[in-house]
């Protein structure tokens, strides 16, 4: 079985086992669609670390975090036996994405060019952040910052590999 990465605890939330989640790779909104989680924690005098199967009882969402309720932790103390773990789903099970929709991996690395096709730089970084995401292409030392709205982003290729972006007056 090979799994995927969307997410690291970051800290147990409430007294009744909630595990906050950072999503990486994926939008919050992304679990919306799945059911059950893998946890993998790695114990210090381990080599291999542990991985565990959870249904997923409820989830909140506190701006680019998950809130999770998980089934077989349900207190404060079995939830820090949790923090710092790696979410893992099965690659099999990813939801598939609707069109338009991306996974973070499938953009970073992308060409970024301009409609008339000149070549801006390299998609390095998403940051996440409550409004929408944005692209950080470099080119060299200059960075820019793009954020993914339809305004600017014209077209994502995955196959192609390249984003076309229509920039504004001092953007680039």
């Amino acid at each position: 079985m090979e799994s995927a990465v969307i997410g690291k605890v970051v800290k147990e939330w409430g007294i009744n086992g909630e595990l906050k989640i950072i999503p990486i790779d994926v939008t919050a909104s992304y679990f919306d669609k799945i059911d059950s989680i893998m946890l993998q924690r790695s114990v210090s005098n381990e080599t291999n670390p542990q991985i565990e199967t959870f249904d997923i009882l409820n989830r909140k969402y506190i701006s680019n975090t998950v809130v999770t309720a998980l089934k077989g932790i349900d207190s404060i103390d079995k939830a820090r036996l949790y923090r710092q773990a790696l979410v893992l789903i099965d690659s099999e099970d990813l939801p598939e994405l609707e069109e338009g929709e991306y996974l973070i991996h499938q953009i970073i690395g992308l060409s970024a060019i301009t409609i008339s096709d000149e070549l801006i730089g390299e998609v390095k970084e998403i940051l996440q952040t409550s409004a929408s995401d944005i692209f950080v292409i470099k080119n060299g030392d200059k960075e820019i910052l793009v954020p993914s709205v339809k305004e600017f982003i014209d077209e994502i290729n995955i196959e192609k590999g390249y984003i076309k972006i229509r920039p504004i007056e001092g953007l680039l």
